[in-house]
């Protein structure tokens, strides 16, 4: 008897969602509303607005995840839909995760637009090859340049990120030879498939670390002036914090993000980071939400309604 795995998979996603909820509202408990709201107040405009725009560059440099994948497996569209499907998934995944239902947006579309199961199974693929990929090799330049401090509860000895750092380093190098001299397809669980060809590959190297890098700049210049790290070090946080949010489908990474950045933060005023993430939760998850449930439902009304709409 065949044994699903998936429901056991969403309960665990739940129960880490919630367990990662709880220690954020224990270690925000420490604090003052009132401080948090003149903290809030007190972010000034021009790095909201810097903020938002950094948003909006990340959503676009987004859509080069799913141009290079379909460059991959050899099913182009045009660059109108590519940017529809990959704003529209990409938002949906953030704020709720994979499991719980970010595939399915992706699937949506490109089933209407004439994908077999087969070559989205390998597009979805493709996508998580140029995330993981891109993020080893600039976690690897990162923690090798200037690791931040890590938070206690990671009980991870910081000589141990040198050591990571290369691992990480070999394994985007070695991605990259594979491309380069290995072009028989490969087979894993009865599917096969064959790498990008380099051109490819070092695209999705390139395009993942601009995304990585943007995004962090986003949330960056919403921090306090006495944060304590550059941005370097930021970014090595920010990482580690994103690494851990897509290993643990945490939906968003709501709680367990925060919990990250705020834990390895060395200011002196919490507060003041705490409301920087609030905002960024507000302009780089719930904005581009809004957005999306109206794009879903003109796009679902048009699909009923196609002589009224």
């Amino acid at each position: 008897m065949k044994t699903s795995w998936r429901p056991l998979g969403t309960l665990l996603v739940l129960a880490l969602t919630c367990g990662a909820i709880w220690l954020l509202i224990r270690e925000i408990s420490h604090y003052s509303l009132a401080d948090i709201q003149t903290s809030l107040a007190r972010i000034p405009r021009p790095c909201l607005a810097a903020s938002l725009g950094l948003m909006i560059l990340n959503y676009l440099i987004l859509v080069g995840y799913d141009g290079l994948a379909l460059k991959a497996i050899r099913k182009p569209l045009p660059l109108r839909r590519t940017m529809l499907v990959s704003f529209v998934g990409c938002v949906i995944s953030f704020n709720f995760g994979a499991l719980l239902g970010g595939g399915s947006a992706r699937f949506r579309f490109y089933s209407l637009w004439g994908f077999s199961l087969a070559d989205i199974l390998r597009l979805v693929a493709m996508l998580a090859l140029t995330f993981w990929i891109g993020a080893f090799g600039l976690a690897g330049i990162v923690f090798l340049i200037e690791p931040v401090p890590l938070p206690e509860f990671f009980r991870i000895p910081q000589e141990s990120l040198h050591v990571l750092a290369v691992l990480l380093l070999l394994g985007t190098i070695g991605y990259l030879a594979m491309c380069v001299f290995w072009r028989k397809p490969l087979t894993l669980k009865g599917e096969s498939f064959t790498l990008p060809t380099p051109k490819i590959a070092l695209a999705q190297i390139l395009v993942a670390w601009a995304d990585l890098f943007v995004a962090a700049s986003c949330l960056f210049v919403l921090m306090p002036s006495d944060l304590g790290v550059d941005f370097i070090q930021f970014l090595s946080l920010y990482l580690l914090a994103m690494v851990a949010v897509v290993v643990s489908h945490v939906p968003g990474g709501t709680g367990l993000f925060e919990l990250i950045i705020l834990g390895a933060s060395p200011t002196t005023h919490p507060q003041a980071v705490i409301a920087a993430l609030l905002c960024f939760r507000v302009i780089y998850y719930f904005l581009p939400l809004l957005v999306v449930a109206g794009i879903i439902l003109v796009h679902e009304l048009r699909l009923r309604f196609p002589a009224r709409i």
